[in-house]
Order: C-alpha cells, then sequence, then structure tokens
C-alpha cells in the first residue's frame, strides 16, 4: 500500500496546492491513501467544518490534526461526528471527536490513523507515549495497517 502523507497545509496557499495538485499526483505516485495535517487550513491557523470537507473532496482520506486544533470553535460539532478528522488522542477523554480514525483505502482495505501531540511545549494533558499503546492495540483488532502521527515541537518525541 502507498501512503501519501501531506505534511501542515498551511492557509489559502496550502488549500489551494492541496486541490489543484492532490488529484495529478495521487495518480502520479500510486497512492492508495492520503493524510493531510489540516490544522492550520483556516488562515494559518485551526480548521473549519467547510475547508475539512473541502479537503475531503479534493481527494485526501484522513485528517489529521495538532496543537491548533480548537481555535475554530465550529470544528467541536463537526468533530463529533466525523469519521475521517482524527484530533490528538492524548487530550482529555472529555474532548469532543476521535484520536484514533478507521478509513478504507482505494484497495478497499481499512487503513487506522492516530493523531498524538507531543509533550515538549505543547502540554498536553497526557503524555503521547502514556496513550499510543492501547490505541496501537485497538487499531490492530480491526487492521495490520496503522499510521501514527506525531504532531509534535521537537523532534526528539
Amino acid at each position: 500500500m502507498r501512503i501519501l502523507f501531506i505534511a501542515d497545509a498551511v492557509g489559502v496557499p496550502g488549500r489551494r496546492a492541496v486541490e489543484e495538485r492532490l488529484p495529478a499526483l495521487r495518480g502520479d505516485l500510486r497512492a492508495d491513501f492520503v493524510i493531510l495535517n489540516g490544522e492550520n487550513l483556516a488562515d494559518g491557523v485551526g480548521i473549519t467544518p467547510k475547508l475539512a470537507d473541502r479537503m475531503l473532496a479534493s481527494g485526501v482520506d484522513a485528517i489529521t490534526l495538532g496543537n491548533h486544533v480548537w481555535r475554530r470553535g465550529e470544528i467541536v460539532p463537526y468533530l463529533k461526528s466525523s469519521e475521517q478528522v482524527a484530533r490528538p488522542a492524548n487530550l482529555s477523554s472529555r474532548a469532543p471527536g476521535q484520536g484514533l480514525v478507521f478509513v478504507a483505502a482505494a484497495d478497499g482495505n481499512d487503513l487506522a490513523v492516530i493523531n498524538l501531540l507531543g509533550s515538549l511545549f505543547l502540554g498536553p494533558p497526557h503524555g503521547p507515549f502514556e496513550v499510543v499503546d492501547a490505541l496501537v492495540d485497538e487499531a490492530r483488532k480491526r487492521t495490520p495497517i496503522i499510521v501514527v502521527d506525531m504532531h509534535a515541537e521537537a523532534t526528539s518525541e
């Protein structure tokens, strides 16, 4: 399986690049699955439901977020029902949305996407290494194909 990960699409230029280039790029690379970090799609900070839907319509299969997840309040109800957008799994257990999502790839196989937030300089309620093993175990029950997106400020994490 070929997975294309597009890191941190920012604002109008990032959205435009995804919308204009992704269909051809996906074909050129024969990508079976596309993941986009979309936490900065809305003018460089946050994401809105409309922008998430636009990215999904352009050929993105799953969207991951990060420390700017709550910068646009309208995303909250969207995350409660979205099955293709993963917010950091190591936020509060009361946070809306899911840190682990399952999405079907082009070949029909399910792929698990886990989104984590690094601890250094970001300070989530739970460290990423405290929760990742349980999430991977949960994902393995459904699919052997698991992608972990670690949104962090330090490469050491």
